[in-house]
């Protein structure tokens, strides 16, 4: 991470931001409407049950083939200056972000996705002193809602336990709100639980709340905020695969916003200090590749790293890795993503929206049959069992998920490796009850015969042999107990690929039929076309 100087603001600069603060023209809004929204967003429960997962990002997440070709990398920078401040209590911050969206998919108008960052936050009392600024890493799921164009976030920070929410919306093409707050993780969890979401609920959990409202100047027409009447953009996906259609909104966001915030800070529920400040956000978003693999490989770091933590030995001898430092990736036998990149200047054509990102697109595809024509009209939507297919990398596969165990287990070649690895988990529990069972004699030693009387006696062992005995099986246990977990985890990767590859070949079927949705209606409308033509000309 960066720790060059020239991400601060200059004197000047500051000054000009914090001017903001009074202006006339940069006007507060009322954030109690946004708070209600989204508490709104948030009351649907297949948006929460996405935002507040127990793991907010899966090694599947980042070895999807599509990350590099529909990622869209952003370097975004926030800052906020309140005038007349005293250095040592500002409310005064700054918040540069390198990130990249992966979105995953679209149901009922709603984009879903994730967001891999590398964050430096730096306090007001900062500025100037490297030392005091904080680096983190986080993973953010966000979902985008495509009919009103708002956009809710939740990020997950690696060494705190506590949710950054932020609502978003693009109003006009020059001008943005947006509504953040930072609450508990834990107390927010048992209210979302107990589906008890209002403003009284979530006030004594607030460690601080930010609102926001922001202008630049317009991407269309070049104009000031105050001049200008342009609709804001509003870029619907056609199905749930539309990537390119999220990568043009994205896009959309892009430019300097200068504005007006309004921060106050709580403590235990109690607003302990607020204040109005000069804002100004920059995003800059872009297909940065180099970006998009940089992160992804933190976050596989981490992601080992947390593991590790938890089965150190067992996680380093199922790869087959000496774990020897965070720079090292043990899994680089996942693969890196299949990098399928499509052309800037081919954002905006049809043909690209319905382009798949696989490295198999090569294969020839036999021809719906009759019935399959039949199932998807001209006038059908694509149905919610359509979506489940793409799902499944989503949502862990879980023994109470029937429909999707079975779609996996109806393979024969998975079922012969579940019913191996039964066998395996029966044997190695043989094993350890017959390692761990009391042994014939309470000595160990060996028998000797006098030769005088022919009596047999026994020989004790030293105690040094008997600890060395013990040490040998004790040893020879562990490495048996490895190498069955390592077999096990060995045919947990099988299955795992196994699973990723049905729901990619389901994705692929889908992208085909909305395909031949699209041509079917374009060849609807041009049969139509002709045919008035050809009225046209008979009757003249």
């Amino acid at each position: 991470m960066s720790t060059d100087s020239s991400i601060f603001p200059t004197h000047a600069e500051a000054r000009s931001l914090a001017s903001l603060a009074t202006s006339s023209r940069s006007q507060p809004f009322s954030g109690i409407q946004y708070f209600h929204g989204l508490l709104r967003v948030l009351q649907d429960p297949a948006v929460s049950n996405f935002l507040f997962t127990p793991e907010p990002i899966e090694l599947h997440h980042l070895a999807h083939p599509r990350l590099y070709d529909q990622a869209v990398a952003n370097n975004m920078l926030e800052i906020n200056v309140e005038p007349n401040a005293n250095v040592h209590n500002s409310l005064s911050d700054q918040w540069n972000s390198k990130h990249f969206m992966f979105p995953t998919h679209t149901v009922d108008g709603n984009t879903y996705g994730f967001i891999i960052s590398d964050d430096i936050y730096m306090p007001g009392s900062a500025w100037g002193a490297a030392n005091l600024k904080i680096e983190s890493r986080a993973v953010t799921r966000f979902v985008k809602n495509d009919e009103d164009g708002h956009t809710v976030f939740v990020a997950y920070y690696e060494d705190w336990d506590t949710f950054r929410l932020e609502y978003s919306k693009l109003t006009t093409s020059t001008q943005q709100i947006r509504f953040l707050v930072a609450v508990q993780g834990k107390a927010f969890r048992a209210l979302l639980k107990n589906g008890v979401l209002s403003i009284s609920a979530i006030v004594p959990l607030l460690a601080f709340m930010q609102m926001t409202t922001e202008y630049r100047k317009c991407p269309q027409c070049l104009r000031a905020c105050g001049e200008c009447y342009c609709a804001a953009p509003n870029i619907k996906p056609r199905h749930p695969f539309d990537y390119e259609a999220f990568k043009l909104g994205a896009m959309s966001r892009s430019g300097i916003f200068d504005g007006r915030t309004e921060m106050a800070l709580f403590a235990n529920g109690v607003k302990i200090r607020s204040g109005v400040l000069g804002s100004r956000y920059i995003s800059n978003p872009s297909f940065d590749f180099d970006l998009v693999e940089r992160l992804r490989r933190l976050a596989i770091s981490d992601h080992v790293g947390k593991e590790a933590a938890r089965h150190s030995h067992i996680f380093s001898n199922a790869v087959g890795v000496a774990s020897t430092g965070r720079d090292q990736n043990p899994f680089d036998s996942i693969g890196k993503p299949v990098q399928l990149h499509t052309p800037l200047e081919d954002l905006g054509n049809e043909g690209a929206l319905i382009q798949t990102s696989s490295a198999n697109d090569a294969e020839v595809w036999a021809p719906l049959t009759e019935e399959g024509e039949q199932g998807i009209g001209a006038s059908q939507q694509i149905t919610p069992s359509i979506l489940s297919s793409f799902l499944t990398p989503l949502e862990e596969l879980t023994p109470s998920d029937e429909n999707t165990q079975s779609s996996v287990v109806s393979d024969p070649m998975t079922t012969d490796l579940i019913d191996t690895s039964v066998q395996l988990r029966q044997s190695n529990a043989l094993d350890a009850a017959i390692m761990n069972s009391e042994p014939l004699s309470t000595e160990s030693g060996s028998l000797s015969v006098d030769q005088d009387s022919g009596t047999k006696t026994a020989k004790t062992a030293s105690p040094d042999k008997e600890q060395v005995r013990r040490l040998k099986a004790e040893l020879r246990r562990e490495k048996n107990r490895a190498s069955a977990q390592r077999s096990n985890m060995k045919k947990k990767a099988v299955l795992d690929a196994l699973k990723h590859d049905l729901a990619t070949s389901r994705e692929k079927a889908d992208l085909l039929r909305s395909k031949e949705l699209l041509l079917r209606r374009e060849n609807l409308s041009l049969k139509k076309q002709i045919s008035a033509n050809r009225s046209a000309g008979g009757a003249e």
